[in-house]
């Protein structure tokens, strides 16, 4: 959970290696509205060169600015960041 937009709602970033519905190894991206619903957003906020290539994640404050990013590591690409309330990092 991170909160991708910074609207104080977590938001749901998942990676599913063989899990029935996903392409394996997909990185996936839901926001919360707050409300109990969760949005796809994977297109807004993960590029297609991370989708599909996913090994791990990790969150932690990478950047040092106080807020919980992502880490994701790659499989057969390059590992990409995403920054708390920005696209994933090419």
């Amino acid at each position: 959970m991170v909160d991708v937009n910074e609207d104080g709602h977590p938001d749901l970033v998942v990676s599913a290696i063989a899990v029935p519905g996903f392409v394996p190894l997909q990185v996936r991206a839901w926001q919360n509205d707050g409300k109990g619903t969760f949005t796809d957003v994977t297109a807004s906020v993960i590029p297609r060169t991370t989708v599909g290539r996913s090994w791990s994640m990790a969150r932690g404050d990478l950047d040092g600015d106080g807020k919980p990013d992502l880490f994701i590591g790659g499989w057969q690409s390059q590992a990409r960041l995403l920054l708390t309330g920005n696209r994933i990092d090419e």
